[in-house]
C-alpha cells in the first residue's frame, strides 16, 4: 500500500518529479509531467546518466547538488538550468530530498519551470537599470507624479 501510495504520488503530482541515484545521477523514475516539460521520453531517461543525456547545462552544478546533498540530505529552492530535448534551455526552481528508492540513496527532485518568471524578472531588472542610468544621466530637472 505504502508503495503505491508513493508511485501514484510521483505520477500525479503537477510539479515534475525525477529521482536519480544519489552517486551517479542514473534515473531510476520520472513522472509525466517532467516528461511534458522537457519533451524527453521515458525510455530515453530510464537507466541512464542526467549528464549522459546531456539535461544539464552547467554539469558541474549537478556535481556540487550531489556533494552538497551527501552532507545535508536536502535542499529547498535550488535554481539551475536544463536543456530540454530540443535543446532549448530553461529555468527550473527545485526541492531535493535524498531517500531510499530500491534499496539505495537517490534523489527526489520536485521540479517546477520558472523560465517565464526569471525572464520577466530579469527585463524588469534591465527596464529599471535603463531607467536609473537616464535618470542619473540626465541635466535636466525630472518631476515624477503619482495618480494613484
Amino acid at each position: 500500500m505504502k508503495d503505491d501510495l508513493f508511485s501514484r504520488f510521483v505520477q500525479e503530482s503537477p510539479d515534475a518529479v525525477l529521482i536519480t541515484r544519489l552517486e551517479d545521477g542514473c534515473v531510476v523514475e520520472v513522472n509525466e509531467a517532467f516528461l511534458r516539460l522537457t519533451g524527453y521520453r521515458r525510455d530515453h531517461l530510464l537507466g541512464r546518466t542526467t549528464l549522459d543525456v546531456g539535461l544539464w547545462v552547467d554539469p558541474e552544478m549537478r556535481n556540487r547538488l550531489a556533494t552538497q546533498l551527501r552532507e545535508t540530505r536536502a535542499a529547498a529552492c535550488v535554481t539551475f538550468h536544463l536543456r530540454t530535448n530540443g535543446g532549448e534551455v530553461k529555468i527550473f526552481e527545485a526541492s531535493v530530498q535524498v531517500i531510499a528508492f530500491g534499496g539505495e540513496p537517490c534523489v527526489i527532485a520536485l521540479d517546477r519551470d520558472v523560465t517565464d518568471r526569471e525572464r520577466a524578472a530579469e527585463e524588469l531588472r534591465s527596464t529599471h537599470e535603463m531607467l536609473r542610468a537616464t535618470i542619473e544621466s540626465t541635466t535636466d530637472g525630472i518631476l515624477v507624479v503619482d495618480n494613484t
